[in-house]
C-alpha cells in the first residue's frame, strides 16, 4: 500500500492535465502558529523529556498520554492550566458558536506538517474558565484533507472544517458538502480551501448553495448528501454515555448526530496507510433502531465535529448507537421533524471555474457573486468534489 501512494505523483497529475496548478496564496494567519511549533516549543521540550526519560516498553505517544492522565481531569482542568504545562495553544481550531467548545492543538514534535508529527488536541467549554471537556493525541495523517475556509461579515477568514474525509487516491474521488455557518451574505462571497499537509489535492468542482430557511429552521446535511431543512423538538448530551438507548416520540422524524472520528481512528489509519496493514473493519458508525436494519455513517474525519441528519425509520421507538464507539467521539444528539416545505436550494459557481491542483502549504480563494435574497434566515454550504494523495518522503 505505501508502495502504491508513495509513488511518483506525476501519476495521478494525469486525469487532471491541462488543469490549473495556479495556488499562489499564502496559508492563511489561522494555520500560523503562536509560537514556535514542535521541538522548539514548550509542549515539544516537555514531550521530548517526558518520553526520553521514562523506561518504559510503551511507544512515546502512550508514555506522554499517561503523563497528561496524571495531571489533568477532564471536567476539572482549566485552559489556563493546561497553558501553565504546555505553554501557549499553537493552533486555536476556530469553532463556529454551534459547537459550544473551544478547541485547541499543540504540536509536540516537528516539523509541522510531517508524517512524523505528534499533535494534542482539547475541547474546552467556551465560557471561562474553559474547562477541559476531551482530549486526545494523535499522530498526523487524519489532521490532513482540504481544509474550508470562509469569508465573514467582517472579512475575516474562519476555519469551517474540512472536506473529503477517506478520498485517497483518484480511483475513491466523489463529493462532500459542508455547511458554512460563518460566511458573509454581501454582494461577494469568498471561500478557501487550504492544503496544509504533506498531500497533492485534486479538487475539479466546487460550488456554494445558498438556502433560504423559515424562521427556527435549521440546514444540515444527511447520511445520504442531501441538504435537508428541519426544526428541533429536542437536544440530548451523549459525550458522557454514547452508548445509551434513547427513546423516540411519535412526532420525532430524524435524528441530528455531532460526531467526529477520535485518536484511535487516526491511529488505525496511520497503520493502515503508512505500515501496510489492513484496514479496520467495522469503521462506520451504526445506528440501531430495533425495527428495520440499522443506518451506516461513514467516517467523518479528526479535529471537527461534524453534525449528520439521519432519518427516523416508520415505527421506531428508540435508537441505540451500537459497537463499535471506539473509532468515535458522539458528543450530542437533537430530534427533530422536516421542515413543512423543503426550500429550493439555488447552487452558485465560482467565478473561476477550473479545477485545481493544490501543493502542500498553499490555498486557493473561490469567488462567487451572491444571488439576490430577501429572506433573513439565509444558511450557505460547501460542495466540493475531488480527492488527494500523500506525499510520502522516499526510502
Amino acid at each position: 500500500m505505501k508502495e502504491r501512494i508513495s509513488a511518483l505523483i506525476l501519476c495521478f497529475l494525469m486525469p487532471f492535465a491541462g488543469i490549473s496548478a495556479e495556488a499562489p496564496l499564502e496559508i492563511p494567519s489561522i494555520f500560523v502558529a503562536a509560537g514556535n511549533r514542535g521541538n522548539d516549543s514548550i509542549a515539544g521540550r516537555l514531550y521530548s523529556k517526558v518520553t526520553s526519560a521514562k523506561k518504559s516498553q510503551d511507544v512515546p505517544l502512550v508514555i506522554f498520554e499517561k503523563f497528561l492522565k496524571s495531571r489533568w481531569t477532564e471536567k476539572e482542568t482549566t485552559l489556563s492550566e493546561t497553558v501553565e504545562l504546555l505553554g501557549k495553544p499553537h493552533l486555536d481550531l476556530d469553532r463556529p458558536k454551534q459547537d459550544q467548545v473551544k478547541a485547541v492543538q499543540w504540536g509536540l514534535n516537528g516539523p509541522p506538517g510531517g508524517l512524523d508529527v505528534v499533535t494534542l488536541h482539547a475541547d474546552f467549554e467556551p465560557k471561562p474558565p474553559h474547562q477541559l471537556v476531551k482530549y486526545g493525541l494523535g499522530r498526523a495523517i487524519c489532521g490532513f484533507c482540504p481544509h474550508i475556509l470562509s469569508l465573514d461579515e467582517s472579512d475575516q477568514w474562519r476555519l469551517e472544517g474540512k472536506m473529503l474525509a477517506g478520498r485517497i487516491g483518484q480511483e475513491k474521488i466523489g463529493s462532500d458538502i459542508l455547511i458554512l455557518p460563518r460566511l458573509g451574505s454581501g454582494e461577494e462571497i469568498s471561500v478557501q480551501i487550504a492544503n496544509i499537509a504533506p498531500e497533492t489535492e485534486f479538487i475539479s468542482q466546487v460550488e456554494i448553495a445558498k438556502v433560504s430557511l423559515a424562521d427556527g429552521e435549521q440546514l444540515d446535511v444527511s447520511n445520504e448528501s442531501q441538504l435537508t431543512a428541519w426544526r428541533p423538538l429536542f437536544e440530548k448530551p451523549l459525550i458522557d454515555n454514547p452508548g445509551k438507548r434513547i427513546p423516540i416520540e411519535d412526532e420525532c422524524r430524524l435524528l441530528v448526530f455531532e460526531i467526529r472520528n477520535n485518536s484511535d481512528f487516526e491511529m488505525a489509519m496511520r497503520e493502515h496507510y503508512l505500515d501496510g496493514k489492513p484496514e479496520p473493519e467495522l469503521l462506520n458508525l451504526t445506528l440501531n433502531f430495533g425495527t428495520s436494519t440499522p443506518i451506516s455513517i461513514e467516517p467523518v474525519g479528526t479535529k471537527f465535529l461534524k453534525r449528520v441528519l439521519v432519518f427516523v425509520p416508520p415505527n421506531s421507538s428508540s435508537i441505540q448507537i451500537a459497537n463499535p464507539l471506539k473509532y468515535w467521539d458522539v458528543r450530542r444528539v437533537w430530534g427533530g421533524v422536516p421542515a413543512d416545505k423543503q426550500p429550493d436550494i439555488q447552487w452558485i459557481s465560482p467565478r473561476n471555474r477550473e479545477s485545481l491542483i493544490l501543493p502542500p502549504n498553499t490555498a486557493r480563494t473561490y469567488i462567487f457573486d451572491n444571488l439576490s435574497d430577501s429572506s433573513s434566515n439565509v444558511s450557505f454550504a460547501i460542495r466540493a468534489r475531488g480527492y488527494y494523495e500523500f506525499l510520502f518522503p522516499e526510502n
